[in-house]
């Protein structure tokens, strides 16, 4: 019952980071100076945010800030979340009871 939620939660949290990484470090006004058209700056920015850089495809200063900023996201994300996987795992092993220990089997030889 709890894994579903706990990976849900957890894509949900990732995501978050995600996208909060990659509008703070794309900023507002990246894509409007690389001449992106005022209309459509919300979704190149939502666009960088899911990995999609085709609309940004005309405007090189644009995709090249979009490119960094997602990639700096990516990075921040994918530490975070192996820090706390690193961190669960010890939790983990510091919580288990000697009982539900499993000891591994002598080898037989002869």
């Amino acid at each position: 019952m709890f894994f579903p939620l706990g990976t849900s939660i957890g894509v949900a949290a990732a995501g978050a980071l995600l996208t909060a990484r990659v509008g703070d470090e794309l900023g507002g006004d990246v894509p409007a100076r690389g001449g992106v058209p005022e209309g459509a700056v919300d979704q190149a920015r939502d666009g960088v945010v899911s990995g999609r850089f085709e609309p940004l495809s005309e405007h090189p200063a644009a995709l090249d800030s979009a490119r960094e900023a997602f990639t700096a996201g990516l990075a921040q994300m994918c530490l975070l979340m192996s820090v706390l996987a690193f961190a669960a795992a010890v939790l983990c092993t510091w919580l288990i009871r000697d009982g539900d220990r499993h000891e591994p089997r002598e080898a037989k030889t002869g």
